[in-house]
């Protein structure tokens, strides 16, 4: 015998089953983006959603391909009953005329602005002739860490206990996000 319940609140957010519930959630939207083809090429595969959770990023190659792949994601958001946040939203252009001046996308007539930088699950991109990312606020980061410990206990402690609160509290802040975007000569630390 079975018991229905009806659902009066979601999941909670930050739970640890909140991203993979979503995901499933979402799914469908995934398989529409997919099966479009507007995506950019990377390598031999179409690429034209990178998700998580509900931080989705759109790539297009062209703006006509984006505004097609924006309304793709409204038309499904309006079935599963969820609406995009237009303020939250924005373009950023990387290629060879990533500096033009381009036409604003819409949502369900909401105009998205373009950006020269996005902060996207913590990493900061910016737009440029190839995939970029900046690395300034990390460092920031880090050296706001180091000077609250340094202040703090700086006179008292070791230099041993330094290394070890610089190695696992500063370094991390400053090292995130450098496995998923490019460093060379040309990236400032």
């Amino acid at each position: 015998m079975f018991h229905f319940y009806q659902l009066k609140d979601g999941v909670r957010q930050g739970g640890v089953l909140s991203p993979i519930l979503f995901g499933i959630y979402i799914d469908g939207l995934v398989k529409l983006v997919n099966e479009s083809s507007i995506g950019c090429k990377i390598g031999a595969c179409c690429t034209g959603i990178v998700l998580y959770a509900d931080d989705i990023i759109l790539l297009a190659p062209s703006l006509h391909g984006l505004q097609s792949l924006i309304n793709i994601c409204v038309s499904e958001f309006n079935y599963l009953f969820m609406a995009v946040n237009a303020k939250k939203s924005a373009c950023l252009p990387f290629g060879l005329r990533y500096s033009n001046q381009y036409v604003n996308m819409t949502v369900s007539g909401t105009v998205i602005h373009w950006v020269s930088s996005v902060r996207y699950l913590g990493v900061y991109l910016e737009s440029s002739y190839t995939f970029r990312s900046s690395f300034g606020q990390n460092k920031c980061k880090c050296y706001r860490s180091f000077n609250c410990a340094y202040g703090k206990i700086g006179r008292i402690a070791s230099e041993e206990v330094l290394m070890a609160l610089l190695k696992s509290k500063c370094l991390p802040m400053l090292l995130y996000g450098t496995e998923a975007c490019p460093i060379n000569a040309a990236v400032k630390i």
